[in-house]
């Protein structure tokens, strides 16, 4: 029986409007790292929607305020000091009893410990940087609130500090003034006009530097941009710049939406939990998503700044002007902003190599978890711990319900229910049946069938069967929603598609599929046509379709979408993959010809060097153990190692050719974004060749940190001495930087050499490890426990390893916690040895006297 009944959880369908509303909010903060007090001054009103023609002034209430981990000193209540026979205080709120429904002013005064806070929610203090982190619900960690995201208010904020100790002291809003005070100290005030929830309240404090530069937006205004870091880091910061530059374009010129205060401000800080918080004009990122250099950056670390940098600007409308109402609607602002930082990527890097890498982190990652025990629909229903439901679902599942409707609305109609959404609910907190009312108000399409999106769970799977008659000349598709009777939801999917005679596309366009099971009418046609469909991933499904082999080597070669080139080679590959692992392989000497004809198109199509890539690639053992029932780990591994040995030795001259030529390319080459998609290629085809020579000397002479990881990274599996050279030579190299070090980390972490286990808990026993930084954490523990090959060996003292590391870092910092405990979710994927194991240890885990919340509601799924 499961313990989750000893746990209570929030429902959606328990939401009630709160009895009050705080519409202003004064907060003074006495920063000191183990005493900070925090006084706050509360406007409370009733909420009159509640109550509409009462007389408000004689109906009491109890105001049930929202309070953790708060040492509480004070309360007043229009001037009165409460005894505490007027309260009632506990761990988790404070009751102030028998108060009039009207107009009030509350203040508190509470003092709170930043330095001991290692769990990073609310104010803590990090080598010597105070910083917040609120969303959901840290707010509640600092001072006493109703914290909810639909209460909405205007802050002033004032921050008195030691200025020895903090020379910038920044929160949301405009610089109002900052003054000296007669013990030395400064007093910084800050406002935000605009109304806010808690969550996106930010304040940070300390001896950083910073680069500024400015943007006038369309309607000419000047907005001035501030990017903060850590002291001797600042030049690290010019490319984050220039990237909130682009987006801030960007969105006027795509979605109408210029930039509303006079300032934008970013800190970059070491110790986050998230990748980034788009607190209102003070945005608050991890290091690793802004700090950036060719020398110490790869080329998809810069891709990530240019793409998180944009998703938290764009987040001042879709998300911020207008909010959540409950955290049930979290993917009203998150799915919604990865979309169109996904397009703001795809304009930017190109629209068919962005999506290959879209839909790749999808199927990686999402889709596990959608077929998995933590299984949920993008707008929940229930939660123990509302941090557990910031996941690939809720974010990237959640994008691509926005991209359909994108799909079947058009362009042109997809911005007219975006403006409608700004103009009806700016400044609410609303929900996703807001956004797709104003989708279909718009319109005027009916929309009743897709909404079911955001209820059912699940990734769809889709059954396609083609039918030609040569009589008749007809051809036609008959398709089956799969999963339907286990959910009895019906679903509306938009399927892409093109239609090829020859090598000419003669129809295309998108079929919009709706309900259990259709037929469609192609056409007519002299003989069987070949069928290109989800083209661009169309919708978030699994296609069942027994498609010939003679067709996927036709769109693998010549499909005009970029996606579905990619996919058929990729069905191929794991075809031969799976045969291998059957014992039933057969050569086909299409497969070698294939190969032959992309390496030799390399030289007259340099800009595709990215897709290139992408279509020489060989499925790693992730991608091809996703889709097995139970994994089959060494066969597996022993089967692709097989099939990129053939591909090596025979290609092997025009692969080294090719190598050269693109070494030869990347001198001469000024573009960097051309350049990205030159070394991609070039450091794929260094994974095929067997010098391993080649490889350390890349690393040894290389000019960017790209192709030296790409080294580090192919040499980590290496059983040879080269194995030891290159590892040892990159921790001398940047022992002293920690970002550069990650890489390091994860790719002991992730080797497929037998002694991984050993050598991860001897860096996790090392001075350069700390459990208390998620980026750490993620480096070493989250790769490890990724590790199939590594992680589920048969003698499970992996098991054991991973079970403490989870049990001490719910001491610490119950989130990294939680997500290294996602990683056991493949429990059901396992060989029964192995399950019985991980089962074992996971009851070990759930069975901690004070085990948080957070890993208990993951784990406890798990069994």
């Amino acid at each position: 029986m499961s313990l989750s009944t000893k746990r209570v959880k929030t429902k959606l369908s328990d939401y009630k409007p709160s009895g009050w509303l705080i519409p202003e909010v004064d907060l003074e903060f006495f920063l000191q790292p183990k005493s900070t007090l925090v006084k706050s001054k509360l406007h409370i009103q009733a909420n009159p929607s509640l109550n509409p023609g009462a007389s408000l002034s004689q109906i009491s209430r109890t105001l049930v305020l929202n309070g953790e981990s708060l040492n509480l000193i004070s309360i007043r209540l229009d001037g009165q000091l409460l005894q505490s026979s007027d309260y009632i205080l506990q761990d988790t709120s404070l009751e102030i009893l028998k108060v009039s429904m009207s107009d009030h002013i509350l203040e508190i005064e509470n003092t709170i410990n930043p330095i001991e806070n290692t769990e990073l929610l609310g104010l803590y203090q990090s080598n010597g940087i105070y910083c917040t982190q609120n969303e959901p619900e840290g707010f509640r960690r600092i001072s006493y609130f109703i914290d909810r995201p639909d209460i909405l208010s205007v802050y002033t904020v004032k921050i008195i500090v030691d200025p020895k100790e903090c020379p910038i002291a920044l929160s949301n809003g405009n610089r109002i003034s900052i003054e000296d005070g007669s013990d030395g100290r400064k007093k910084y005030t800050w406002k935000d006009p605009f109304p806010k929830p808690s969550y996106l309240f930010a304040l940070v404090a300390g001896d950083l530097d910073k680069i500024s530069d400015h943007f006038i937006t369309k309607s000419g205004r000047r907005v001035e941009l501030e990017i903060y870091s850590n002291k001797g880091l600042s030049s690290y910061c010019n490319f984050a710049m220039e990237s909130l530059k682009l987006a801030m374009q960007w969105d006027e010129e795509s979605f109408g939406r210029e930039y509303d205060l006079d300032l934008y401000m970013i800190v970059a800080v070491n110790d986050f939990n998230m990748g980034a918080m788009e607190n209102k004009g003070l945005n608050i990122f991890n290091s690793k998503l802004v700090l950036a250099s060719e020398q110490t950056a790869t080329d998809t670390v810069f891709e990530d700044i240019l793409s998180v940098i944009a998703h938290e600007y764009f987040h001042n409308w879709t998300g911020n002007r207008i909010t959540c109402r409950d955290w049930f609607q979290l993917t009203l602002k998150e799915g919604l902003t990865v979309f169109r930082d996904q397009l703001f990527s795809q304009d930017k890097l190109g629209n068919g190599v962005k999506r290959i890498d879209d839909v790749d982190f999808l199927r990686n990652f999402q889709f596990p978890e959608d077929n998995g025990p933590l299984s949920h629909p993008i707008q929940p229903k229930e939660y123990l711990d509302i941090d557990n439901f910031y996941t690939r679902t809720v974010y990237e599942k959640g994008a691509e319900v926005i991209r359909m409707l994108y799909t079947l609305l058009g362009k042109d109609d997809f911005r007219k229910g975006m403006d409608l959404y700004f103009h009806r609910h700016d400044g609410q907190a609303v929900t996703t049946k807001d956004f797709v009312d104003c989708m279909q108000d718009s319109t005027s399409i009916d929309l009743s069938v897709f909404r079911n999106w955001y209820d059912r769970k699940g990734t769809p799977i889709l059954k396609f069967t083609e039918h030609y008659n040569s009589d008749s000349q007809k051809y036609d598709i008959t398709w089956q929603d799969i999963n339907y009777n286990s959910s009895n939801i019906p679903l509306t999917y938009p399927i892409q598609y093109s239609v090829y005679v020859g090598d000419e596309i003669v129809a295309s366009g998108i079929w919009q599929l709706s309900g259990e099971l259709g037929t469609i009418n192609v056409g007519l046609f002299d003989k069987k046509p070949i069928l290109s469909v989800l083209e661009n991933f169309s919708s978030p499904i699994e296609l069942q379709w027994q498609q010939s082999l003679d067709d996927e080597y036709f769109l693998w070669a010549k499909s005009k979408d970029a996606f579905v080139r990619w996919d058929s080679g990729n069905k191929i590959k794991n075809r031969i993959i799976q045969s291998k692992i059957n014992l039933n392989f057969e050569v086909d000497l299409r497969f070698e010809q294939s190969y032959a004809t992309i390496l030799d198109s390399i030289a007259n199509n340099k800009d595709e060097f990215r897709l290139i890539a992408s279509l020489l690639n060989v499925p790693n053992i992730t991608n091809c153990t996703n889709i097995q029932k139970v994994y089959k780990l060494s066969e597996t591994k022993k089967a692709i190692s097989e099939l990129r040995q053939s591909i090596s030795e025979l290609h092997a001259e025009s692969l080294l050719q090719n190598y050269n030529y693109l070494l030869a390319y990347l001198r001469e080459e000024s573009s960097r974004l051309k350049a990205v998609g030159g070394r991609m290629l070039k450091n794929t085809i260094l994974s095929f060749l067997k010098d391993e020579s080649m490889v350390y000397e890349q690393w040894l002479y290389a000019d960017n940190l790209t192709d030296e990881i790409a080294s580090l990274r192919i040499l980590s599996h290496s059983d040879s001495d080269y194995f030891f050279r290159i590892m040892d030579a990159f921790f001398s190299k940047w022992k002293s930087n920690p970002l550069v070090l990650d890489f390091w980390f994860s790719s002991q972490a992730s080797s497929e050499r037998e002694d991984t286990l050993t050598r991860v808990q001897d860096i996790k026993n090392s001075n350069y490890f700390d459990i208390k930084n998620p980026n750490r954490v993620s480096a070493l523990l989250g790769n490890f426990s990724r590790n199939r090959l590594q992680f589920h060996k048969t003698d499970g003292k992996a098991y054991d390893f991973i079970r403490d590391c989870i049990l001490e870092l719910d001491r610490i910092n119950p989130q990294s916690a939680a997500r290294l405990s996602k990683n056991l979710g493949d429990l059901d994927h396992l060989p029964i040895e192995q399950r019985l194991l991980l089962k074992k240890n996971i009851e070990i885990i759930l069975k901690e006297k004070n085990l948080s919340n957070l890993v208990f509601e993951i784990l406890d799924s798990y069994i």
